[in-house]
């Protein structure tokens, strides 16, 4: 059983060839836009934080590393929400502001505006102390062997006494194979964006991974039909539920 006292379901992978197949559909087929997914996405990660903190964020010091990619975006999105409600969010950035494009830009920008705490993690950047720490440094978008800052990300927040959360994969798990970088982040849990990827059924990397959840990113069941693939119904009672793969 899970926190909300609904059970744990058992839910396929997709592979990042798949995931690609099924947005595609989402946009060209079901009108659902990425900044709709990204927004849902992001959204979910907050109320996922918000959960791990006891349903409090109120005061609560949250670290958020991002990058300059879409699970950046999503990692950004949350940090405005938790804002919202409270929370003393720093986000830290591997990149200026001004080396973002697209989504993410667009999302710094949001948050900037709101004057949430933002800040390149240039050379000597200390992690602060938090009461929790969100990884949405590369999810799904890794290629090769994390380095520079990102790499240096990774190595603080491994060594930070707070619980550890991952935007749809730990930063440094390849999302095909599951295979790990050295180093890669060790997260005590991750939330995957609508579907899990195949990485994450590796059954040694569960204690990479932590406690495995999903996000409802608006997948509508038209999508998955046309894509091909069978999900059952996982958001009937919440936006973010645990799974097991």
């Amino acid at each position: 059983m899970t926190s909300n006292g609904c059970p744990v379901q058992e839910v396929p992978t997709l592979t990042l060839e798949d995931t690609a197949r099924l947005m595609q559909v989402m946009v060209e087929d079901c009108y659902i836009t990425h900044l709709q997914m990204m927004e849902n996405g992001g959204r979910c990660l907050a109320e996922l934080s918000r959960r791990l903190l006891d349903n409090d964020v109120v005061d609560r010091p949250i670290t958020l590393l991002s990058g300059r990619r879409g699970c950046g975006g999503i990692g950004l999105v949350a940090a405005r929400h938790l804002h919202n409600w409270g929370a003393w969010v720093q986000v830290v950035t591997t990149h200026p502001a001004e080396q973002h494009s697209g989504l993410p830009a667009f999302h710094l920008a949001a948050l900037q505006s709101a004057d949430v705490a933002t800040t390149w993690a240039d050379d000597g950047w200390e992690l602060p102390p938090a009461d929790l720490v969100v990884d949405a440094l590369i999810g799904t978008g890794l290629i090769e062997s994390p380095q520079g800052t990102t790499r240096e990300l990774i190595l603080l927040a491994n060594s930070s006494h707070a619980p550890v959360l991952s935007v749809d994969m730990p930063t440094g798990m390849a999302p095909n194979t599951g295979e790990l970088t050295s180093p890669h982040i060790s997260a005590g849990a991750t939330l995957s964006m609508g579907i899990p990827k195949r990485g994450l059924g590796r059954e040694e990397n569960q204690a990479v991974y932590g406690t495995l959840y999903v996000a409802d990113i608006g997948i509508p069941e038209t999508a998955f039909e046309k894509a091909e693939v069978t999900m059952p119904n996982l958001f009937a009672h919440d936006t973010v539920v645990q799974i097991t793969i």
